[in-house]
């Protein structure tokens, strides 16, 4: 199991990203029009859509809506990765921790595949991290029985798991905070927007190839639709 989790990090971390700015999509143009644009408090940007195939891109761009903790809260339905906010060019996620030998009742976490999709984690935004049981760094799990854990985890100056190197914390959690950044892959049945105020260009997120989308300068909103990109908007 853990040879496949470490296969499955080198796939998905080692295509070439591009790094792109990455504006919040403006609210009031961000989902498809007819199209659910609410989980909760979140806005649900398109090609990320809900309840109906139409809303989204494809499978990869589905959101389920859950109630969790009183609350309404956004998932990537394909891939089941809670999601805690949504940009033109990248999803921050709740990203699973594993552990091995380590007195949990699940040794291992969810194996995240992401392989032939449009997703990946993103080198520029996220570091992978190996730690033995006492939360320190290491360059492997290593070992039948010694307790280790590997996580992909955000990075960013003043990140708020710097504190996760401490062993009792790392054992405590579950999750952490990570970016999955995405395109449109060339074998999408998505159609360019007609849009006179954005512009679409090549990718090389995955393995795939793709495109994205964006406003012009002096425009903002949502790339994604026809006419979403609007002179003036004040991004929220």
């Amino acid at each position: 199991m853990l040879v496949k989790f470490l296969f499955y990090i080198i796939i998905s971390i080692t295509w070439p990203v591009y790094p792109q700015a990455s504006a919040q999509f403006d609210h009031t143009h961000a989902a498809k029009p007819g199209c659910n644009q609410w989980c909760g408090s979140w806005p649900i940007p398109y090609p990320f859509g809900m309840n109906d195939p139409e809303c989204s891109a494809d499978k990869w761009f589905e959101i389920e809506c859950r109630n969790t903790s009183g609350d309404q809260t956004p998932y990537l339905k394909y891939i089941n990765m809670e999601v805690t906010a949504f940009g033109t060019s990248i999803v921050w996620i709740k990203n699973p921790i594993y552990r091995r030998n380590c007195s949990r009742s699940k040794d291992v976490g969810d194996i995240i595949n992401l392989e032939g999709g449009p997703f990946v984690y993103s080198q520029v935004a996220t570091t992978l991290h190996f730690c033995n049981r006492m939360g320190q760094r290491s360059v492997a799990v290593r070992g039948n029985d010694q307790c280790g854990y590997a996580l992909i985890v955000a990075r960013y100056q003043g990140s708020k798991y710097d504190y996760l190197f401490v062993g009792d914390d790392l054992r405590d959690l579950d999750n952490v905070d990570a970016v999955l950044e995405w395109e449109i892959l060339n074998n999408s049945t998505l159609k360019l927007p007609a849009n006179a105020y954005s512009r679409c260009y090549p990718t090389n997120i995955t393995s795939s190839s793709g495109w994205r989308c964006t406003c012009l300068d002096g425009f903002d909103g949502n790339p994604y639709i026809g006419g979403g990109c609007v002179e003036g908007m004040i991004q929220l």
